[in-house]
């Protein structure tokens, strides 16, 4: 990858040695980048050009396009001025399962609420991963 459109404050994924991180450019480096890793356990501070894997701009710098936004009459139909109610996730699935679940529901419960709702395999993933979460929290990690 070119690192000509990578500017300072840029995010970039980084492929070093196999390993592959995300971190915010500070700036440049002898024969590359300089970084900062957004994950704490990550010590480079420093990648090549061949290291860059994908890159995004930061936000708030215009795109350079000659075309005026032009929103589709289906967009400007949405009313978004209402207020939005901010539910937590085990509101939200509380209240997509019609039952009562929570950061104490067992993984039993849970596994039977998806097999009764016929939860594609792909939900049951994320139910799987929500659980580990869960467990962490639940012993303080």
């Amino acid at each position: 990858m070119r690192l000509e459109g990578i500017h300072t404050g840029d995010i970039v994924e980084v492929d070093h040695k196999g390993r592959r991180f995300h971190a915010i450019v500070t700036g440049p480096a002898p024969g590359g980048l300089a970084l900062q890793p957004i994950d704490r356990r990550v010590n480079h501070y420093t990648c090549r050009s061949r290291e860059v894997v994908g890159h995004w701009n930061r936000r708030g710098r215009p795109r350079q396009t000659s075309e005026p936004l032009r929103p589709s009459p289906r967009q400007l139909e949405i009313d978004l001025s209402a207020d939005w109610p901010v539910l937590d996730v085990s509101e939200g699935i509380s209240a997509a399962l019609g039952e009562e679940v929570g950061v104490h529901t067992p993984v039993a419960d849970l596994r039977r609420l998806c097999a009764v709702r016929t939860v594609a395999r792909e939900h049951r993933r994320r139910v799987r991963n929500w659980t580990r979460v869960r467990n962490d929290r639940l012993r303080g990690l």
